[in-house]
């Protein structure tokens, strides 16, 4: 499922696209662990997935050329795979980071 995510995704533009799976939950003195900011049960994994763009605009651009895409809108039968994994009562957390230059 999600290499088909992938193969769409990177179709329509995006640059490079990265899964990651929540595995350890130790945390070190002063932190949080993610694990406990987002307020997953223990039977439950969290993934971060990050998408790498050229910039903002063309990330605004590309999501709307994949929400056009019909396996791929919010209807689409990929999307609904997609989302039938997604614990009930849960949802997925979402931002637009921008690299920093330090």
């Amino acid at each position: 499922l999600q290499k088909q995510f992938n193969d769409i995704l990177i179709k329509h533009g995006v640059l490079r696209m990265e899964i990651f799976q929540l595995t350890n939950t130790d945390t070190y003195d002063g932190c949080t662990n993610i694990f406990n900011t987002v307020s997953a049960n223990q039977d439950e994994e969290i993934w971060i997935e990050l998408q790498s763009h050229r910039d903002l605009k063309r990330m605004d651009e590309i999501t709307s050329e994949v929400m056009k895409d019909e396996i791929m809108h919010a209807e689409g039968p990929l999307m609904k795979q997609f989302m039938d994994l997604v614990t009930p009562g849960s949802g997925m957390i979402m931002g637009k980071f921008t690299r920093l230059k330090i």
